[in-house]
């Protein structure tokens, strides 16, 4: 892989500065770098025949330059570790240098890992590639690949690792689980209970539910007061018949009743049916008055009007 490096070289006023000569060398030293000038081509400053020499680039009219650096998976690449050092002079204008410069990354790459070398590494596989520059090496791959494909003979133990035994209950951790746990599976997936000893008690202590307990002991999925209150809340109710001669008028609130429930709940859920049409009636109000008491208001001249046969009502809380 190749790192772009570029930038331009202007002088103190901020001009760029044409055909500037600009050396790369290796950090420290006097060494030339090795450069790719493109993205893609072959063409590397250290590929001649003869020893490079400097400068290797020179800027354009608007002081650009521009080069590229391969790390060590392409030839005259370097060491994610390798910095370098740049020179640029334009002889009677300027002369600059900037050394220590990181252009490749600074963390080593990580490559994949490399399966063809498990089969062209030797007869005993010594040759196969033990650097760490992936999360294992090659030579732990290698093994990982062939083993996978390795089959187990009956009474062999890899690794150590023994089958449950479930007639057996040693607690010998040479298994996925004991032959004690794998026993009482064995034993435990098929039982069902019916009925049980009551002085034994429940399976597990987990007791039936008794809607007419509310102790808070959790022996059960949910407690007796759990499901008492639900069961208690689903079934408290009040029903019943509201005629239209049950309403009376004021300026303000128009024709109302008030109903007295006894629930002792707040805000409970109201259903009206018109006892006529045998239909919900919408009234035009229902106002929580109190824990124990509601107003139904209707929208009419007269409550005969919308139903003469009155309302039925159910309030629950």
């Amino acid at each position: 892989m190749r790192y772009h490096f570029w930038g331009f070289i202007v002088n103190e006023a901020g001009e760029p500065i044409e055909n500037a000569n600009v050396t790369v060398k290796l950090a420290g030293t006097d060494t030339l770098a090795c450069l790719y000038l493109d993205e893609y081509s072959s063409y590397n400053t250290c590929n001649t025949s003869t020893v490079q020499t400097s400068p290797q680039l020179q800027t354009l009219d608007n002081g650009y330059y521009e080069f590229w650096i391969a790390d060590s998976t392409e030839p005259h690449g370097y060491r994610y570790d390798q910095k370098f050092k740049i020179e640029w002079e334009r002889v009677g204008v300027a002369y600059g240098m900037v050394d220590n410069i990181n252009i490749l990354p600074t963390t080593a790459p990580t490559f994949p890992a490399n399966l063809t070398s498990c089969t062209s590494a030797g007869p005993s596989g010594s040759n196969i590639s033990t650097e760490m520059n992936k999360l294992v090496s090659d030579a732990l791959v290698c093994q990982w690949n062939s083993h996978w494909r390795e089959i187990t003979e009956i009474g062999e133990n890899p690794h150590g690792l023994d089958f449950v035994n479930v007639n057996e209950t040693d607690d010998i951790r040479n298994k996925i689980i004991s032959n004690a746990l794998g026993w009482k599976w064995d034993h435990h997936v098929d039982s069902t209970v019916q009925s049980y000893n009551v002085s034994a008690g429940p399976p597990h202590g987990i007791e039936e539910v008794d809607l007419n307990s509310v102790d808070i002991l959790r022996n059960k999925v949910v407690s007796n007061k759990d499901m008492h209150e639900l069961y208690v809340n689903m079934l408290r109710s009040w029903e019943g018949l509201l005629t239209p001669s049950m309403f009376v008028y004021t300026q303000s609130e128009g024709w109302y009743t008030d109903v007295v429930h006894n629930l002792d709940a707040y805000y409970p859920h109201v259903t009206c049916y018109n006892n006529s049409t045998h239909e919900i009636e919408k009234m035009a109000t229902i106002r929580y008055m109190d824990k124990n008491k509601i107003r139904i208001i209707v929208d009419t001249e007269d409550p005969f009007d919308i139903s003469p046969q009155g309302f039925w009502v159910k309030i629950s809380g």
